[in-house]
């Protein structure tokens, strides 16, 4: 409800109102998904359902034995390699954006 009603105050929008899967299916961005197979607050479908949605450049990473929030202290190396990777396509598309601006 706190967020919520921030989102109202300060953003002008309603949390009810958006729709992940339609963000992401219009996204341009790269994104990264960590998620805990032990999430019970957030479902890891959710996760799954969000990356297949995704139409831009995408990274999942799925962590066994890890609850909301918990993935990077189940599983630091898993978490830094895909995070590393994630940083290094951004870089690329970015370098890549850069080269066709300035011909």
């Amino acid at each position: 409800p706190l967020v919520a009603w921030f989102c109202r105050r300060f953003a002008d929008f309603s949390v009810d109102g958006a729709s992940t899967l339609e963000a992401l299916a219009k996204n341009t961005r790269p994104v990264l998904l960590i998620h805990g197979e032990e999430d019970t607050f957030v479902p890891t479908y959710m996760s799954l359902q969000n990356y297949e949605a995704c139409q831009s450049e995408k990274m999942l990473l799925t962590v066994k034995g890890a609850a909301h929030g918990l993935s990077y202290l189940v599983a630091e190396e898993a978490c830094r390699a895909k995070i590393t990777a994630f940083f290094e396509l951004c870089l690329r598309e970015y370098h890549a954006q850069a080269e066709n601006l300035c011909g």
